[in-house]
């Protein structure tokens, strides 16, 4: 496996990372929430937040760093970008 294979691994792991904890956000913790009244939802988020963990952030840094890099791989510039 090269450089340019593990930076596709991890891009895709971070993708999927990403894309569920903004399900559990938006689903889970959201329908939750749905039924409790104002002053507690904060309470109630913060202890969902330490729950989850903070993995939104770091797996969109993950996904600009690899996704980043593997453009430099392939020496994609914005000209190949714009021109199609």
């Amino acid at each position: 496996m090269n450089l340019y294979h593990l930076l596709v691994v991890l891009h895709v792991l971070a993708a999927l990372v990403w894309f569920g904890h903004m399900f559990f956000w938006s689903l889970v913790a959201g329908v939750a929430l749905k039924g409790i009244e104002p002053p507690e939802i904060g309470q109630r988020v913060r202890e969902f937040g330490l729950r989850m963990g903070g993995f939104g952030w770091p797996s969109l840094a993950v996904l600009g760093i690899t996704g980043h890099l593997m453009i430099r791989m392939n020496e994609i510039s914005v000209h190949h970008v714009v021109s199609g």
